[in-house]
């Protein structure tokens, strides 16, 4: 409503075309709920004022991952979105290394393909600079630097990532123009 950033880590649900035992059915995949935020958050921005910004943020070992790296390649596809693949230490080793890289099942962690980590390193470079998106965020490295780790994980961040917290908190963010705090005398003015 009044323009804010939100962030999604959708890498939790099953890949697309994962069985739904009892259901008979194959789930339609993490992409197609991000298709729908898209056009909600669409919907709403065309009211008139600012639109709210979103961040979608997909594991880099998900089955997905690479729709999840192309999707902006589709033309007006997830447009109201940023999105950046959370990026683990073991994934950049594995690049350094030119190892090999797994992705793996959301409900059972079995393997579903392995390929060279440099190549996927490779196609995700080329999305990026062919529209921007995804970008990378350290995964890692932003959960050693938690401040409140005993509280959970951090799954996402807002579309800039200047606010990294749990899931479901707000991103209260204010500005102060520092210049005012500047003394005569060029110094300054902490207190």
């Amino acid at each position: 409503k009044s323009g804010a950033g939100i962030g999604y880590e959708f890498s939790t649900l099953r890949p697309r075309g994962a069985y739904v035992s009892g259901a008979g059915a194959h789930t339609s995949g993490p992409l197609s709920f991000m298709d729908i935020f898209d056009k909600m958050c669409f919907t709403i921005s065309s009211a008139g004022g600012r639109r709210g910004a979103q961040m979608a943020t997909f594991d880099v070992g998900h089955p997905d991952v690479f729709e999840f790296i192309e999707a902006k390649r589709e033309d007006g596809r997830l447009r109201q979105f940023n999105l950046s693949l959370l990026i683990t230490d073991e994934f950049m080793q594995a690049v350094v290394n030119d190892k090999e890289w797994r992705t793996r099942n959301v409900k059972d962690g079995e393997v579903c393909e392995t390929m060279r980590a440099r190549d996927l390193m490779g196609r995700i470079a080329e999305a990026t600079h062919f529209c921007g998106d995804p970008g990378m965020q350290f995964d890692t490295t932003i959960n050693d630097w938690h401040t409140c780790p005993n509280s959970g994980r951090i799954n996402a961040s807002n579309p800039c990532s200047e606010y990294m917290h749990l899931d479901n908190s707000a991103c209260n963010l204010s500005s102060l123009n520092l210049m005012k705090f500047q003394a005569t005398d060029g110094k300054f003015d902490v207190d």
